[in-house]
């Protein structure tokens, strides 16, 4: 249950009879048409249909909106759970659609230089992660920190008591930061790293198993990437990107300070 809107749905500049959510009503059925399903507010369930992805979500109803919970959440089209914050759904979308066109382009091209190979092999370990993320099963809250937040890192990907899923923090308008955090929440995916429920710190988050070096290698590189060729950031030699990291995180108590890529499949991956 991926929370990231990738789809904006706007309102017809016509008079369409609307209900629940903006959704135009059948006039006919007299219920309100989703797109993938039809939905009738009158009933505790809301859907009239099976939801078409109800494999991926075993422990929820196929018939529930919005997993139970209207409040946080919403359902555009019954098909998948999508969790609202407007800033960063634009800025996912912008980022998504940034690499997505600039491989279309390169491959279109017929890679005419070696640097756009080298480029589009780049492109594509940020695509994958972005993927990953849309289509996994797994939750993953996103939401925007404004600048007076004063998050060090700019971003935090996190596990917290009383939440069923992954909390992704992104500054407001840094597309550095969602890449950088959007590739943790690929590795998460991946079993690259995971939570030990059992040891809660005072904030009430929880501690992250097998969260290293890689880790954030990883998600630097990306993130580099991403300003060098959108932004024409200068490029960081990597044992620059690996010092910073040792000098960065030096002091964090929950980082395995190894640059091995730690897994819950293989611990020494």
């Amino acid at each position: 249950m991926c929370k990231v809107q990738l789809e904006y749905k706007y309102k017809s500049v016509l008079k369409i009879p609307q209900s629940f959510t903006g959704k135009e009503k059948d006039s006919e059925t007299g219920f309100s048409y989703f797109g993938a399903r039809y939905y009738d507010s009158d009933l505790m369930t809301g859907w009239l249909s099976v939801d078409p992805l109800a494999d991926k979500y075993p422990n929820i109803s196929p018939y529930a909106y919005c997993a139970w919970n209207p409040v946080k959440l919403v359902d555009p089209d019954g098909r998948e759970i999508v969790f609202e914050d407007d800033k960063v759904k634009v800025l996912f979308e912008q980022v998504y659609n940034n690499v997505k066109n600039r491989m279309s382009k390169l491959e279109n091209s017929g890679f005419k230089k070696k640097r756009d190979i080298r480029e589009y092999e780049q492109l594509k370990e940020i695509y994958t992660s972005l993927n990953d993320v849309k289509e996994s099963s797994a939750v993953f809250y996103y939401k925007t920190k404004s600048n007076e937040d004063n998050i060090l890192s700019g971003g935090h990907t996190y596990g917290e008591k009383g939440i069923d899923g992954i909390l992704v923090e992104v500054l407001e308008g840094r597309e550095n930061t969602l890449v950088h955090e959007t590739r943790h929440a690929s590795g998460y995916i991946n079993g690259e790293w995971d939570l030990d429920k059992n040891i809660i710190d005072s904030e009430g988050k929880y501690t992250p198993i097998n969260y290293d070096y890689c880790d954030e290698y990883e998600a630097y590189k990306q993130a580099y990437h991403y300003m060098r060729i959108f932004h024409d950031e200068p490029y960081k030699p990597y044992d620059q990107i690996k010092n910073e990291i040792i000098h960065f995180y030096n002091n964090n108590k929950d980082i395995i300070k190894k640059f091995v890529q730690y897994s819950n499949l293989n611990p020494y991956k």
